[in-house]
């Protein structure tokens, strides 16, 4: 991964759908990792398993060294993930049989390089 931006931001640019598909595929402990350290983000999420509904989404982004979430790497204010070039993960609830499984949907924030 490069390191690039503005001063006073952080962004993270992946060289490689490789990177990205090794860092999608460590969401889910990244996942049990933010929800460790950010209490708001784990009451959203609790509420999103409790009450299971078509469509409806929970996401969160990565990597960040504070910790997921919103915020920059050297502590300037806080940006969205996108700002940020993160990559940011969204499961959806998708009706499967007569429940609701979550599913994966990425989206990758800005382009690869050519």
């Amino acid at each position: 991964m490069d390191e690039k931006g503005k001063p006073g931001q952080s962004f993270t640019w992946f060289k490689s759908k490789d990177e990205i598909d090794a860092a999608v595929a460590a969401a889910p402990s990244r996942l049990q990792d933010a929800l460790k350290n950010n209490p708001e983000l784990k009451k959203q999420y609790e509420d999103w398993i409790a009450k299971p509904k078509e469509g409806d989404s929970f996401g969160f982004s990565f990597p960040n060294d504070l910790g997921v979430g919103a915020g920059t790497k050297k502590g300037v204010g806080d940006l969205s993930a996108n700002d940020l070039g993160r990559i940011r993960v969204d499961y959806a609830w998708t009706k499967k049989g007569d429940s609701f499984v979550p599913k994966v949907k990425t989206i990758y924030p800005g382009e690869l390089p050519k």
